[in-house]
This record gives structure tokens, C-alpha cells and sequence, in this order.
């Protein structure tokens, strides 16, 4: 297989976004399985499968048909004659109005997509006289109409579109299936949440390597997707700030002249407003430590306001509460406590929901009626 630079790749998936206009739409699949062909008709070949809650970009209608671009790509083939591939250079249409087809060999129909001279293509892995390639951001290909709900302009949905991009551009790269992305995703993070944890042992007991800790906790706050680990990383990382700022401050103590009384005394008060700074958020941490080691985030009872459901904790403060795990119709009106993590559910307004990932009803408060 012939990889591709990371740039490349986000050049690509971000093309695969841009090229939606004032006039093209999102639309969500509404079918498990639903086939999408090379052409608007079932005699046309199956290039892929999309499944229920996909995006696709719509880019009008032909009929019974929806003609739409895939975020991502998807695979197909062109003679390796077509393409001149040089040491170091990206592969390039050596020809004009190059046609791509469904599978390896001349026989098969091609798509309507015409790719012209100098045209940067993907290479996934070569076939005999024939080279398997992602498809370019503007190939289209056609969904049976029925199975497409039209959301909106496709600006408006970006973002979506571009995430989508990047899970199946990454499974078309590497062969896996998307269940397989995400397991690998689900347990990469699971490994970052674990080591934040391992690290704030170290931070909190005054313990290990300064420069490793901050160069591991780094890495964790740029590769976590939890509000969380990645708020209790920075938190981490101010710490090892202020240990490295008294650290390098002992150090040159230790180069100077005994006999410059004056400048030692000055370099001594120093370290100690330094080193006072770092204990006082050593001990802040440990304290925020041990609120978050606390068996529940929050406590409170459920209800349903509008037609959604938040947590009336005590003082009043309400906390709005989505979940993929539990049925939160069940336990309306019961005395909870959840934990869980806070997404962002409206960009524009800022609006906040508590994920709940785990929850268990507790004994009614002495004070309730």
C-alpha cells in the first residue's frame, strides 16, 4: 500500500467539504445498507454501502435518483497507465478526460467523473495493470431518493461532513472496518484517560522526571477528545510549570560564587516565593483531586422541563442531562447520582449537557417530602 502525508489527507478531506455551494445540501441516510451506485438506475454498478445517520452531500436530483458526493471517498480504478508516478512527486493523470471505473478491467462501465491531465490521485494499492485509488472529492455517484433526508444547506453542516470524512477516509487507508476505528478510538482513549490518572500520581506526590511528565501530559491534552482529562492535564502541566521554574532556579544557585553573598540572597528569595506558589497549587490540586474522586459528579433528583430532562441538584442549580446508556424516562422523579462527562450541545449559544455514563438511584434526602 502507498501512504500519503498527513497534509495530504487533511488537503483532501477538507476538499471533500468545500465543495459544497449555496445550493447543495446535507442529507441523512435512512436506510440500513442502502446501496449507492455509479449511476441513477439499478443497472448500474454498487460502489459502496451507507448506513443509517450518514452524511452525504446532495447535489441534486435526477429522477427517482439523488446525485450526491460521499465525505471521505470512497475506492475505485484507473489503468496505471493513465497515471505517471515519479520517486518523491504525487501520482498525476498523464492523460486527458480519464474515466474511473467500479473494478479492475476495461469491460467494466466507467462513472461519469472525468479526471484531466495533472490531477493528483490517491493510490490505495496496485492490481495487475490497474491501480485502486480513492476516489477524487468531486466524483459523484447516486442514492435511491427515498432513502435521503434533505437537512439544509450543506454549509451548515461542515463540520459533520468533514468528521465523516476523516473516519472513512482513515478506514479506506488502512483497510479497517468503522467498527474497528472506533473500538481502536474508544480504547486509545480509554489509554489516555488511564494515563492522566498515572501522571497525576507522580505530579501530586512530587515525584518523576519533570520533563517526561510534561511531555507525556502534552500529548495527552492534544490527543483527548474528554473535557475532563484534557482540563485535569492542564491543571497538571501548570504544576510541573511551577516545579520546573524552582528547579531551574536551584540549579543556578548552585553555579554561583558562595562569596556573592547578595546575589545568593536575593536568588534565595526567589525559590521560596517560587516554591510557595508551587505548594499552594500542589495542595489546591490534591483538593481537586479528592472532589473529583467523590463516588458522584452530581446528586439530585430527575425531571422533565420542555421536553427535556435535567437534574435539580441542591441550592437550585439545574444541570440539563443527555445519555446513550440509560433511559432517563425511567427515573423521573427519582434521587440520582450521576457521573459523567460535559459536552457542548449548541456552538452558537455556549449551551452545556452532562453525558451521564453512570447512574444510581439513592435514598431520598432527609428534607424531601
Amino acid at each position: 500500500m502507498l501512504t500519503r502525508t498527513a497534509a495530504l489527507t487533511l488537503l483532501v478531506v477538507l476538499l471533500t467539504v468545500s465543495v459544497a455551494g449555496a445550493k447543495e445540501t446535507a442529507g441523512r441516510v435512512t436506510g440500513d445498507k442502502v446501496q449507492v451506485r455509479a449511476g441513477p438506475g439499478t443497472r448500474h454498478a454498487v460502489l459502496l454501502q451507507v448506513n443509517r445517520g450518514d452524511l452525504l452531500v446532495v447535489l441534486g436530483r435526477e429522477g427517482q435518483w439523488c446525485r450526491v458526493l460521499v465525505p471521505g471517498g470512497f475506492a475505485c480504478f484507473v489503468h496505471r497507465s493513465l497515471v505517471q508516478v515519479e520517486d518523491e512527486a504525487e501520482p498525476v493523470i498523464s492523460a486527458s478526460r480519464v474515466r474511473l471505473r467500479v473494478s479492475a478491467g476495461k469491460e467494466v462501465l466507467p462513472l461519469e467523473t472525468v479526471l484531466d491531465r495533472r490531477q493528483v490521485v490517491e493510490i490505495l494499492v496496485r492490481e495487475g495493470d490497474w491501480l485502486k485509488i480513492i476516489a477524487p472529492p468531486a466524483t459523484h455517484l447516486y442514492i435511491y431518493a427515498d432513502y435521503v433526508e434533505e437537512l439544509g444547506p450543506a454549509r451548515e453542516y461542515r463540520k459533520s461532513l468533514a468528521e465523516q470524512a476523516a473516519v472513512r477516509r482513515k478506514q479506506l487507508v488502512s483497510g479497517k472496518t468503522e467498527d474497528q476505528l472506533r473500538r481502536e478510538e474508544r480504547e486509545r482513549q480509554r489509554a489516555l484517560r488511564d494515563g492522566v490518572v498515572v501522571a497525576g500520581k507522580s505530579v501530586l506526590a512530587g515525584e518523576g522526571d519533570t520533563g517526561e511528565l510534561t511531555r507525556n501530559l502534552r500529548r495527552i491534552a492534544l490527543e483527548t477528545t474528554d473535557d475532563l482529562t484534557r482540563g485535569y492535564a492542564n491543571s497538571l502541566l501548570l504544576l510541573l510549570g511551577l516545579r520546573r521554574q524552582a528547579e531551574l532556579l536551584r540549579e543556578d544557585l548552585s553555579r554561583i560564587d558562595t562569596e556573592r553573598g547578595e546575589e545568593v540572597s536575593a536568588l534565595k528569595a526567589r525559590i521560596e516565593v517560587a516554591e510557595g506558589r508551587y505548594r499552594r497549587e500542589l495542595e489546591n490540586a490534591r483538593a481537586l483531586r479528592a472532589e473529583r474522586e467523590r463516588p458522584f459528579r452530581r446528586v439530585g433528583r430527575i425531571e422533565k422541563r420542555n421536553g427535556k430532562f435535567v437534574l435539580l441538584v441542591k441550592g437550585g442549580m439545574v444541570v440539563h442531562l443527555l445519555s446513550e446508556r440509560f433511559r432517563l424516562q425511567d427515573y423521573i422523579g427519582k434521587r440520582v447520582g450521576v457521573n459523567g462527562r460535559m459536552v457542548m450541545t449548541d456552538p452558537e449559544t455556549g449551551a452545556t449537557h452532562l453525558m451521564v455514563e453512570k447512574l444510581e438511584i439513592q435514598p431520598a434526602s432527609d428534607g424531601r417530602r
